[in-house]
């Protein structure tokens, strides 16, 4: 028997309902492995409504992991945190092997993002940006990259560029890409670190989720755990 008791449930555990890895197209990066975007269900506690997140976002790039990238994360940052029962599954308590499992068994499931419409009722949009006038010269600094300058990024997406200004009154662009589009995972990735390049660009890109219309928009079904996870022995 284990002489400690669990952690008693508190208001300021999250609480994890769902989780879902949805795969992007293997030619998304240049790195030959497919990459994930992470996205779990989760509320600080019972009276709150469950909502998606996407987790690990970056203020200055791209979600896209690949497998042992976001199992690192996850045993660094959620899993460490079911130890002391801050971060629960389903309102119960799961030990950090039995948490990294459920995430395992997601990313073998992984779901493409035009399932995740369907299943989920969820897109993820990627809205890009930048001082029109300073990135207009950048280069790309990949071989395999589809825009070799930014002339001809803009010569694919410039009719959908929507003007805006930057911080500083600079004219820049935003361009939106929902990532069930064709080549849209790749174009986007490519895209960043073009504009990137030049440092006087500002340039920025955020990743968010948003309705698909296509489903009620409840988590999935798959990777419930109601009796697949462990609990900690008592």
């Amino acid at each position: 028997m284990n002489p400690c008791f669990p952690p008693a449930a508190t208001s300021s555990a999250l609480n994890e309902h769902f989780r879902a890895a949805v795969a992007l197209p293997k030619e998304t990066t240049f790195y030959d492995d497919c990459h994930y975007i992470a996205i779990s269900w989760d509320n600080a506690n019972d009276e709150m409504p469950v909502q998606p997140s996407i987790l690990f976002p970056k203020f200055d790039g791209l979600p896209y992991f690949p497998q042992y990238s976001l199992i690192g994360l996850l045993c660094g940052s959620r899993a460490k945190h079911a130890v002391d029962g801050t971060l629960r599954v389903q309102g119960q308590i799961v030990t950090p092997e039995a948490y990294l499992g459920l995430w395992r068994a997601a990313l073998a499931d992984a779901m493409s993002t035009a399932q995740l419409a369907d299943r989920c009722g969820l897109r993820i949009l990627v809205t890009l940006g930048a001082a029109l006038e300073a990135v207009r010269t950048a280069k790309s600094p990949w071989t395999s990259s589809p825009f070799e300058t930014f002339a001809a990024f803009e010569s694919a997406y410039g009719d959908r560029f929507a003007a805006t200004l930057m911080n500083d009154g600079r004219p820049g662009f935003e361009l939106t890409l929902d990532l069930r589009e064709s080549d849209a995972a790749r174009h986007t990735f490519y895209a960043h670190s073009l504009i990137r390049r030049s440092t006087e660009a500002a340039s920025y890109v955020h990743t968010r989720l948003a309705p698909s219309g296509l489903s009620s928009g409840l988590p999935p079904a798959v990777h419930s755990q109601a009796s697949s996870f462990e609990r900690d022995p008592q």
